[in-house]
């Protein structure tokens, strides 16, 4: 454990933390502008009470990614994938799109952890891992529809792969599946939802990736 590097994270990760709903949408405003949308106001997504929630989830996930992290490296690249998943949570969720940056970034700071951590064995292993979740999902949407679970939900399947490679997967997929029946069941309980119903998927993933993170760092 490293105290010192957690309590240094943590405070950069709150301060960081505040500026994640700002970000998210100068990215959405952005990427809705070069397809030819417009962004329409919400004063939900901007919010102090969502810069709030942001600033503190982020100082915690960053603190416990500096407690157990294997070296500074590892922690700062965690600690960028944990904060482009509250980023893509947030686009995904107000407009329904999963940005190509956001997903590289991740897939750029995956490849050099699984470097770092174990050399060409471990991300060989991490992109085979990639692989076979990308296929997975591609046969999930060619039942369920690609308008359910789109490209950007496979190419960021495809990230959480890279970044957890194998057996760390497998947390981020039960830790994805166990929200998601829980929104959904709540949703369906309060008539908020029905079994039609379309919402954002990336939510869900990051949330599970978030879990898998969290759960497997002090023995990664």
């Amino acid at each position: 454990m490293n105290v010192t590097l957690a309590l240094i994270m943590g405070a950069f990760g709150m301060a960081s933390g505040w500026f994640i709903p700002l970000i998210a949408f100068k990215i959405a405003k952005y990427k809705l502008n070069k397809s030819g949308g417009v962004l329409i106001p919400d004063t939900r997504f901007t919010s102090r009470l969502l810069k709030l929630l942001c600033l503190l989830v982020n100082g915690a996930l960053w603190a416990a990614v500096g407690l157990f992290a294997e070296n500074l490296l590892h922690a700062a690249l965690l600690a960028v994938i944990l904060f482009d998943a509250e980023v893509i949570t947030i686009i995904d969720i107000r407009i329904r799109l999963i940005p190509n940056e956001a997903v590289l970034t991740m897939l750029l700071a995956g490849f050099i952890m699984q470097i770092n951590l174990g050399g060409a064995p471990s991300l060989i292993a991490a992109i085979i891992t990639m692989i076979v979740v990308m296929a997975v999902f591609i046969a999930l949407g060619s039942v369920l529809g690609f308008t359910a679970i789109g490209a950007g939900d496979v190419k960021l399947a495809g990230a959480m792969g890279l970044i957890l490679g194998y057996p760390h997967i497998m947390y981020g997929m039960i830790g994805m599946s166990a929200v998601m029946l829980v929104w959904c069941s709540a949703g369906l309980i309060t008539r908020k939802l029905t079994v039609k119903s379309m919402f954002a998927f990336a939510p869900f993933m990051m949330a599970g990736t978030v879990f898998a993170i969290i759960t497997s760092v002090p023995g990664y």
